[in-house]
């Protein structure tokens, strides 16, 4: 049986333009442009010879059940920002022009420690959506990794949303100083929901190597024999 998560906002905005997407449908353009194989007209033979694999990144399948499960939130506000260093502290300036109330900050002293060499301000977003899950289910929020956003790191954390009925907020630290500019509907965060169980751990020494060597006699093996499709709508 399928499991539902769902996401309620009071932001009429937000439901209508900015609401959460499956992760498939925020894919990144980049890779959604990348050709499977090589195209350059070698033979098998000479493109094993010379990398090993004819394949660019989108034929690595544990790469793409990370681009395509979950679900992503965007941003339903333009965000401008201005980053400066003040007496040795970074500082962050913002501007959301009609949406108010939805970016605030924790100083550095709630999370003193030194990136990159400085001490950081923390920008949390609050959007707007309140996210329950079935029973037992908790959520991961993370960073889209493969948009390779350049102006800022979203911090991952885990919400117990079966229980948790407030919206989330999402902290992060900008990457470099300057001026730069967020759109609407930038995809900001994933949300990966997930069954909690507890675990135990067991370390063992192989007594053996167990090569699987079938894997090497077919092309994509892994998507072939061992891979399972996951579903998020």
């Amino acid at each position: 049986m399928r499991k539902l998560v769902e996401f309620s906002t009071l932001d009429e905005v937000a439901l209508k333009a900015f609401h959460p997407l499956p992760a498939a449908a925020a894919i990144p353009d980049w890779y959604r442009a990348l050709p499977l194989a090589d195209s350059a007209g070698c033979s098998y033979k000479k493109q094993y010879q010379h990398n090993n694999t004819r394949f660019s990144v989108k034929g690595c399948v544990p790469v793409l059940d990370y681009l395509t499960s979950g679900y992503v939130l965007r941003l339903h506000s333009d965000v401008g920002f201005t980053v400066e260093e003040v007496n040795g502290e970074e500082h962050v300036w913002w501007y959301t022009g009609d949406v108010p109330n939805f970016i605030s900050t924790h100083n550095h002293v709630q999370c003193p420690t030194l990136i990159d060499g400085k001490k950081k301000t923390y920008i949390k977003f609050a959007l707007p959506w309140v996210i329950k899950t079935p029973p037992g289910y908790s959520c991961l929020f993370y960073q889209p990794e493969y948009m390779f956003n350049e102006h800022f790191r979203l911090l991952p954390a885990i919400v117990d949303c079966d229980t948790y009925d407030q919206q989330v907020n999402f902290p992060c630290y900008m990457l470099k100083e300057g001026s730069f500019k967020l759109d609407a509907g930038t995809p900001l965060v994933v949300v990966l929901p997930y069954k909690r169980d507890d675990w135990d751990s067991k370390i063992t020494l192989a007594t053996k190597a167990n090569p699987n060597l079938v894997i090497r006699y077919f092309e994509r093996g892994y998507k072939k024999l061992f891979h399972s499709k996951k579903s998020f709508k």
